[in-house]
């Protein structure tokens, strides 16, 4: 398991579980739908009423006093025979003793019995977003966790997820390694509360260029790097006209320095020299043996957006 926790971002994540949990298998396949709801509810304890969130209440054969207010952002409602009322911070079970207590009060019912149900949630909001199949904001209702929250978004999206969940939450983010949650670690099941943020982030990519047979863009799946080889078999080798010997990574910093680190392929691919991994967003160019070598516009434009992705991340 590995879990980093990354103070002092001023955004919208928990406390590590134990280092002795248990390894469970997670849903079959990628996870169930299971969408926001919106609907008449009974949430009795775990749940606390905020703002905009829609109420149904009721008294006791008494269908005059029936009701479906909305919460204020100052989390009042309004009611008919009573006024205001805070509800905002309260669970249903604590708004009905308060509205029963006023109603005897005001002498207006001997013997109330109130029922507060919530219509339609809309002050738990969990913004899910990134490699997930259905990316949005959902309400939770009570108490979440990763594993559910992830489900509600129709699970990972394996062809774009890199190799980190981000759980932001006012000044802090959990990183959770990507390989460690699909394999079910339930010590990465964290709670997840109203207001936070769950960015799976999306896979990085490395380029070959060049005098390669198919040359483009490799993504690199659940963020795991490849080598120069792995990633000129998957451009399907160098063409006739390559100029191995002089091939080359060019490597875009942060700071937009651009390294140019040269690769001798024949080598490597006799066994000659060490095989070298890749990094996310690194171009491997294989220059021609007929031509002078020169940054051609197509690789000019592949730096273009590698720097672009850089101060953008």
């Amino acid at each position: 398991m590995r879990i980093v926790i990354l103070c002092g971002l001023l955004l919208p994540t928990v406390l590590c579980f134990g280092q002795n949990a248990t390894t469970s298998a997670l849903p079959s396949g990628d996870f169930t739908s299971d969408k926001p709801s919106i609907g008449a509810t009974s949430l009795r304890s775990d749940y606390h009423i905020g703002s905009d969130d829609q109420l149904d209440i009721e008294v006791f054969d008494i269908m005059e006093l029936k009701e479906s207010p909305r919460v204020t952002a100052s989390g009042m409602i309004s009611l008919k025979m009573i006024g205001s009322v805070q509800a905002g911070g309260l669970t249903p079970q604590e708004l009905e003793r308060v509205i029963e207590k006023a109603l005897k009060d005001k002498e207006l019912v001997n013997e109330p019995h109130v029922t507060v149900n919530v219509r339609e949630f809309a002050s738990q909001p969990v913004s899910v977003m990134g490699a997930v199949r259905k990316p949005g904001i959902y309400q939770i209702q009570g108490q979440k966790s990763l594993f559910g929250m992830i489900s509600k978004a129709e699970g990972l999206d394996n062809s774009t997820v890199g190799s980190t969940i981000q759980v932001i939450r006012a000044r802090e983010v959990i990183a959770i390694d990507i390989s460690d949650f699909q394999r079910g670690n339930i010590a990465l099941d964290i709670p997840i509360y109203a207001n936070d943020t769950i960015n799976v982030l999306t896979a990085e990519s490395v380029f070959v260029l060049g005098e390669a047979r198919n040359p483009g863009e490799h993504v690199l799946r659940n963020g795991v790097n490849i080598s120069v080889l792995k990633a000129l078999a998957k451009s399907g080798d160098t063409t006739k006209e390559a100029k191995k010997k002089a091939a080359m990574i060019i490597r875009v910093h942060t700071d937009k320095s651009r390294e140019e680190i040269p690769i001798d392929l024949d080598k490597i691919a006799k066994g000659k020299s060490p095989d070298v991994e890749m990094m996310p967003n690194d171009i491997l160019f294989v220059p021609s043996s007929k031509t002078k070598t020169l940054i051609n516009s197509t690789l000019q434009n592949a730096i273009s957006v590698v720097s672009g992705r850089l101060i953008y991340r």
